[in-house]
């Protein structure tokens, strides 16, 4: 194994270059819904121990910039609709909680979605028959049930070195006995190319927490979709420090700040790329 203490790929402006190496938790996240205008919302929530009942309380903040007059939260969960009102007004950056009641009744231990939509009056004047204009927005809510809930699919891969092309032996279980689609994905910074060249630097690229599209907002996924953007952005920020900089010295400069690893130098080039 050859650590990263050498730059680059051989393609590097930097080859040559002289160096000195020197009980039951719900809310597994809070969803931004989109809104109408300026309305928004931003949902969380937490599951209260009750005997005989599964009490969810759903806490909506009004991150929008507008008065919300009314709100009232709907849920539903197993086949169970539950809805409780908030009658008075949630101002911007206000905060509100309700309590959804639903039965005792997990079908079986795991994580469930409870979908919930959020219908609120839009603070315009009654029409002509007394009705007041309304709109909804939708969120979810993950809830980890049942007593010592474990992962509804085991996942079981080998160690194993492939030089050029080979399998991966990867063994699937549903452990609820339910059927589950799973997605599985192989990650590899040599990429599928057996003659491909050597990576230059490295950047963050496994389970990154990051801003995604609406209406999800926050995302975590893996690869160079994240790893990329990462290096782009440290290049921006020494661009902006030296305007005069060229392409090659910024080339070199990523590499010789690069923080070493204990890996191949074939696999994350001079290192993890630091920011300045």
């Amino acid at each position: 194994m050859t650590p990263s203490s050498r730059p680059g790929s051989p393609t590097s402006p930097c080859r040559h270059a002289n160096q000195s190496l020197a009980f039951l938790v719900l809310l597994l996240f809070g969803s931004a819904i989109p809104a109408r205008g300026a309305v928004r919302f931003e949902v969380g929530g937490a599951v209260q121990p009750k005997k005989g009942m599964l009490d969810v309380r759903v806490e909506v903040r009004n991150a929008g910039d507008q008065p919300v007059p009314s709100l009232t939260v709907v849920g539903e969960l197993f086949g169970r609709r539950e809805e409780a009102r908030v009658a008075h007004e949630v101002p911007p950056g206000g905060r509100v909680s309700v309590v959804l009641h639903f039965p005792e009744v997990v079908p079986r231990p795991g994580v469930h979605a409870l979908a919930l939509r959020l219908e609120y009056s839009e603070g315009a004047a009654p029409d002509a028959t007394g009705n007041v204009a309304t709109a909804s927005e939708p969120a979810y809510l993950l809830l980890a049930l049942g007593q010592d809930a474990q992962p509804a699919v085991r996942i079981v891969a080998s160690r194993i070195e492939i030089d050029a092309v080979g399998a991966i032996p990867v063994t699937l279980e549903s452990t609820d006995g339910a059927s589950h689609r799973v997605r599985l994905r192989a990650l590899t910074a040599r990429g599928l190319n057996p003659d491909g060249g050597q990576v230059d630097i490295a950047g963050p690229g496994v389970r990154v927490y990051s801003s995604w599209p609406r209406p999800t907002s926050y995302n975590t996924i893996s690869g160079t979709s994240m790893a990329t953007p990462h290096v782009a952005g440290i290049a921006a920020l020494h661009c902006q420090a030296d305007p005069t900089i060229t392409a090659g010295e910024l080339a070199c400069l990523l590499e010789r700040t690069a923080r070493r690893l204990p890996l191949p130098s074939f696999d994350v080039g001079a290192g993890l790329v630091q920011a300045p």
